[in-house]
């Protein structure tokens, strides 16, 4: 009898199990794909596309690894070697990464244990003592910038034209140090350069001597500001006017203090004297300083949502609004031949008499948590215009008054402009800023699109005559031409490299002073 063989059936495919995570993964890059061709969250922008690619990233990783773990298709063998690389990239990564921030869009930037932290880097260097001698011949003929944004607060900064081929032109670098952490720029006078600074528990206003980036006078008090998205430190950029120093914390903490010394003038909680809570990212808004008053947002109800100072005293003067803050500065503005002080709080945007704090005019403007960040900007025509992110667009506001009777009615809106994050500049009819981390140009009159060109991130950007000087979010400076034709990026070099730059740039004369929440560095430009 011939001994039958037979041989077993063929596997197939489908019964090995392996197309379960094939489906994971098929389904998980159709996700993927998906999320960065639509905005699946309108209202956030692509911030949300990097939080829910991420998430996807995460979702399909653990999916892949429940099946590994209980399927029967690989051995142990390979099981064992898997999950041991898993968890040793894990635990390596919770031993060397000491902290984590996120830039604009939400990604991660990360910092590890062996770099030294910020108060480290900052013990190294010996301050000068507050009783040294200033660098009279600089300072006879310093630069001066003593207002955040310029001296309207627009971005607009007067001074000689600037060479806009750095690559022929480079900046010379005339020195560079470490700072403590926070998002403030920085105010230039008489020889200084003063911004204020998160230093271990306290935040601490600085004046750096501009000739030496070393410090001539510190003030410090305590408070530390916490925020897990937005990141720690004070926000607000002091103001400088005559031979005095005034900074918001961002717990509130309002000081006034002398130019040359430091010496406190007073000191008073803004928060505090309007009953109100912290707005989540924190006091932003530079203080607003008027011939005898200190304005500020503290977004308190029962008529604080704006608070005026003495500028003497510290007493307050007036209060009016009753609108929650958001993070844009207050301006001061002439519109319809009457001085008033524009805000763009969490409710909308709004004008103020500057005598009296009385809310004149308001235009409803309100989206997801308050984050109203860019400056209001007073056009010709008495026109305001606004504009914020998380797709809410930009809206050009005509102002009337009949009689007593103010108003603000939209000439048009649209979402073309998108300013999360910085402020937008007019010049010349046409407004540019950008969208959602991308330059764009607008008509001023119109509202339609001249240009959308430049991947900078959530950057912060100055004129200067007919040149935009941008510091973009990665930490390079940028030289965009203001031509309404087409965006022409002029020059493009790496000044801040190593994480994310939100500060304001801090042009005067041709010394251009940046910084970011790690360290601070002034150029010489060059200039016709």
């Amino acid at each position: 009898m011939a001994l039958i063989m037979s041989t077993p059936p063929t596997r197939r495919f489908f019964f090995t199990g392996y197309w379960i995570p094939l489906t994971i993964i098929v389904i998980g890059v159709i996700a993927q794909i998906v999320n960065w061709s639509t905005v699946l969250v309108p209202k956030f922008g692509n911030s949300a596309q990097v939080v829910i690619g991420r998430n996807l990233y995460m979702l399909v990783g653990g999916l892949l690894l429940i099946w590994l773990l209980f399927t029967r298709q690989v051995g142990r063998q390979i099981k064992y070697s898997v999950f041991g690389l898993v968890a040793g990239v894990a635990v390596l990564a919770v031993l060397a990464i000491r902290d984590i921030e996120n830039t604009g869009n939400n990604n991660y930037v990360f910092h590890f244990r062996w770099e030294k932290t910020q108060d480290e880097r900052l013990a190294e260097l010996k301050a000068i003592p507050a009783s040294a001698p200033a660098n009279k011949e600089l300072d006879a003929g310093a630069p001066t910038l003593t207002d955040f944004l310029g001296p309207k607060r627009d971005g607009i900064v007067p001074g000689p034209k600037l060479i806009g081929d750095l690559a022929k032109n480079a900046p010379q670098e005339l020195w560079r140090r470490p700072v403590g952490g926070g998002y403030a720029s920085c105010v230039l006078a008489g020889g200084l350069a003063v911004t204020i600074e998160q230093r271990g528990d306290e935040e601490v206003v600085v004046a750096y001597d501009l000739a030496t980036g070393n410090e001539r006078w510190t003030k410090g008090y305590p408070g530390h500001f916490k925020e897990s998205l937005g990141g720690n430190g004070p926000r607000a950029t002091p103001t400088i006017a005559d031979n005095e120093v005034f900074a918001l914390g961002a717990g509130g903490v309002l000081v006034a203090l002398d130019l040359a010394t430091g010496t406190e003038k007073w000191q008073t909680n803004i928060l505090k004297d309007a009953s109100v809570d912290n707005v989540q990212w924190g006091m932003c808004g530079a203080p607003l300083v008027t011939s005898d008053k200190v304005i500020v947002n503290p977004g308190g109800a029962d008529a604080h949502g704006l608070m005026a100072y003495d500028r003497k005293t510290g007493k307050p003067v007036w209060n009016g609004g009753n609108s929650k803050a958001a993070y844009a500065t207050p301006v001061l503005a002439t519109v319809l031949g009457q001085e008033m002080v524009l805000i763009f709080d969490a409710a909308g945007a709004a004008g103020h008499d500057v005598n009296t704090g009385k809310e004149l005019w308001r235009f409803p403007f309100a989206l997801t948590n308050g984050i109203n960040v860019a400056q209001p900007l007073a056009l010709p025509g008495d026109q305001v215009f606004v504009s914020a992110g998380y797709d809410a667009g930009a809206v050009l506001l005509q102002i009337k008054k009949e009689g007593e009777q103010w108003s603000a009615t939209p000439l048009w809106q649209n979402k073309r402009l998108k300013c999360k994050m910085s402020s937008a500049i007019y010049y010349d009819g046409h407004l540019y800023g950008m969208d959602d981390g991308v330059m764009a140009c607008l008509d001023a009159k119109t509202g339609d699109r001249k240009w959308k060109g430049g991947r900078y991130g959530h950057s912060q950007i100055l004129l200067r005559d007919n040149i935009f000087v941008i510091m973009g979010e990665a930490g390079d400076l940028i030289f965009v031409a203001a031509d309404p034709k087409a965006h022409r990026e002029l020059a493009k070099l790496p000044v801040l490299p190593g994480g994310k730059t939100w500060n304001a740039p801090a042009l005067a004369g041709n010394m251009l002073l940046l910084r970011n929440h790690f360290e601070a560095v002034l150029l010489k430009l060059a200039t016709e």
